[in-house]
């Protein structure tokens, strides 16, 4: 007989509690010093191979990057990895939007030039200093400016909005731009094939593409040298995706006149023309707040329903329920292996209510609701599949 599990949540990081009180008290326990448990939420913590226990089913990332979560291995192991993405795409524009204002108005240098005034300055001479010493600060206006933008996801896709709202001209360059992403991105935006052009054409750019093995190093000598004489580079995606060492080249020849991000490094300290925040892009109350919202949300749909939407490494499935019992499968590197799966299913006389299954690389996940429970002898023979690599009994709805 199939019992419901209390399952166990362990936390790393400050996740937002207005998040972590959307799980029903009743049917999860979550907290930092859990052992042993189904599922692990956190945000910017370092997840070591270590950690990838046994009885781990799920991890969610409340935030965009995985690049702290061992996501390969845990595909080998069958642990399904949530992120959430767009939660923080608001944040993120904002801050990008305050670098682009930076980027053309020396507000900065203003501020500091007011600051350093001689205390002993007063009326008239007070005035005339402000008046020769701002004559330094003139700036330009974003208004009809050229913005490329690679990356035309959530967060490229707000910051092409608003780049359009304040009456610039936007570039947008994305290989991987498909439904549901693309009707969110402006029919203004002029979409590029060539990510060369897109660096000879923008006066700015901003980058918004994740960290992978293809594009480390992406923003190299090569194409910085497309750039004209004073392009500004803002990089609020991934350190990993720039050539630390091409960039600061390019700011000393003046290809780049500034170089805004988010991810301050010691080669960058003290750079007049480099300008670091300590990883803000996300740090607001509400993009942790919705960031925490969706990735509880997402184990408890997870654990409920066995929904893998917005996983990174699992195809996304989702199925109605209906009033049947529901086990989850998960399969790697099989062919044919579903049909195995129905026919091991009806010599059992287990009648198949409802069926959605999809795959993605090398993993192929099934939700299946029976007509009745299965049980433990016939769940085991599911498990004994060549391929298999992990059934899960779900419940009735």
């Amino acid at each position: 007989m199939f019992r419901l599990t209390v399952y166990r949540v362990k936390t790393f990081n400050r996740i937002a509690p207005s998040g972590l009180s959307l799980f029903p008290t009743e049917l999860f326990s979550v907290g930092p010093e859990l052992r042993n448990p189904h599922a692990l939420l956190l945000r910017s913590h370092p997840l070591s191979v270590d950690s990838l226990h046994s009885g781990l089913l799920a991890i969610a990332r409340a935030g965009a990057g995985i690049n702290n979560i061992p996501v390969d291995e845990c595909t080998k192991r069958g642990i399904v990895v949530f992120n959430t993405p767009g939660a923080n795409a608001n944040s993120v524009k904002e801050l990008v939007v305050a670098a682009m204002l930076l980027s053309s108005r020396d507000v900065l240098g203003g501020v500091k030039f007011v600051n350093e005034i001689p205390k002993n300055l007063q009326g008239p001479a007070f005035k005339q200093y402000i008046e020769d010493g701002k004559k330094k600060y003139v700036g330009r206006e974003l208004k009809g400016r050229v913005l490329g933008i690679v990356g035309l996801g959530a967060i490229g896709a707000t910051v092409a909005n608003i780049a359009l709202a304040m009456g610039m001209q936007v570039l947008g360059y994305d290989p991987y731009l498909l439904p549901p992403t693309s009707p969110r991105v402006p029919l203004q935006v002029k979409k590029l094939d060539c990510l060369q052009a897109l660096f000879a054409q923008s006066d700015i750019i901003s980058l918004h593409l994740p960290a992978t093995k293809d594009n480390h190093g992406l923003i190299d000598r090569t194409l910085l040298s497309e750039c004209e004489r004073g392009t500004v580079l803002l990089n609020f995606a991934r350190s990993e995706v720039v050539n630390h060492n091409d960039v600061l080249e390019a700011l000393q020849t003046g290809l780049l006149a500034k170089y805004f991000n988010d991810f301050p490094m010691h080669e960058y300290s003290g750079h007049a023309s480099i300008y670091s925040t300590p990883h803000l892009g996300a740090s607001t109350v509400e993009a942790e707040e919705n960031s925490a919202a969706m990735a509880v949300t997402q184990l408890i749909n997870f654990f409920h329903h066995g929904d893998t939407v917005n996983s990174v490494n699992f195809p996304n499935v989702q199925l109605e329920r209906t009033r049947g019992f529901r086990v989850s499968l998960t399969t790697l590197q099989a062919t044919n292996c579903l049909s195995i799966v129905l026919s091991t299913l009806g010599v059992a006389e287990l009648g198949v209510e409802g069926l959605n299954s999809s795959r993605r690389d090398a993993v192929a996940y099934h939700l299946i609701d029976l007509d009745r429970e299965p049980s433990g002898e016939q769940l085991d023979k599911l498990r004994a599949i060549k391929r298999v690599i992990d059934v899960r009994p779900i419940g009735f709805a």
